[in-house]
């Protein structure tokens, strides 16, 4: 009993280990085996428990690897994120909080957000909230959430501005090739046109079709599934009727016959 009273304080000090769960299960089994059921009960719980905990912590290494090997070492977003990591561990969240404040905003908007490397820094942010962050700080991550998105939206409107621009250059060059009777070069200026707009065309249809076959797949409703697939596949057969020209015709048409590989 000397040694189970020892193992519970272990136990409380939340010092988990591989070595303190294999004593854990040795006494929870002996309580059992001397019928002391409410004891064997609490143990067993307990070791439930502490493999979760090593669970979430083993997670948490495989996500730093992950990370780690992401990037080169001598990076300045790796000598950024360890200095930043080395201020969490070490500081008081209530004393430090504006500092802590400062470089998660840094980190993620300064350096990931310049580089344009939006899902990396919102991985990021996602880690510090499940494992660190307290929940003084959590107005901050969301702010800084917020910020990052924006930031992203507002790269995919400069993105299309740019697309749009650059559509239009290539119409009126068309335009220019068709005016100066250059007849062949204007041909082949606004079919390239052509495919480019039938491959964004596509692509819409082809994004509603997958959004369709993924609601078929989980709504357990058999009727609705089959007018969800039916939908979708229409979708799909209308691609390849209206623009034979996108490269998602030759997709559809290279996967035995079927439209599969359209998802893709």
């Amino acid at each position: 009993m000397r040694s189970s009273k020892q193992f519970k304080s272990i136990l409380e000090s939340g010092d988990l280990s591989i070595e303190s769960l294999v004593i854990q299960r040795n006494i929870a089994d002996l309580f059992l085996a001397s019928n002391n059921s409410a004891a064997a009960e609490f143990y067993y719980d307990s070791m439930i428990q502490g493999h979760q905990s090593i669970d979430a912590e083993k997670a948490w290494a495989q996500e730093q690897l992950d990370f780690m090997r992401s990037l080169d070492p001598e990076s300045e977003d790796m000598i950024v994120y360890m200095k930043f990591l080395h201020e969490f561990q070490t500081y008081d969240y209530k004393i430090h909080a504006p500092r802590l404040n400062e470089m998660i905003n840094a980190f993620a908007a300064e350096h990931l957000v310049a580089e344009k490397k939006f899902s990396e820094a919102n991985a990021i942010l996602k880690d510090l909230s499940r494992y660190y962050l307290p929940a003084e700080l959590q107005p901050v991550l969301q702010k800084t959430f917020y910020d990052v998105a924006q930031a992203e939206v507002q790269e995919v409107q400069i993105q299309q501005r740019i697309n749009e621009i650059e559509v239009t250059e290539q119409w009126n060059s068309a335009v220019n090739l068709l005016d100066s009777q250059q007849y062949d070069k204007a041909i082949s200026a606004f079919e390239s046109l052509e495919i480019e707009a039938a491959n964004k065309a596509a692509a819409e249809m082809r994004k509603e079709a997958a959004s369709l076959f993924i609601r078929a797949g989980k709504t357990p409703d058999l009727e609705q599934k089959k007018g969800l697939l039916l939908d979708s596949h229409r979708l799909l057969t209308e691609i390849l009727i209206k623009y034979p020209q996108s490269e998602l015709y030759t997709a559809g048409r290279t996967s035995s016959g079927k439209s599969r590989r359209i998802y893709c």
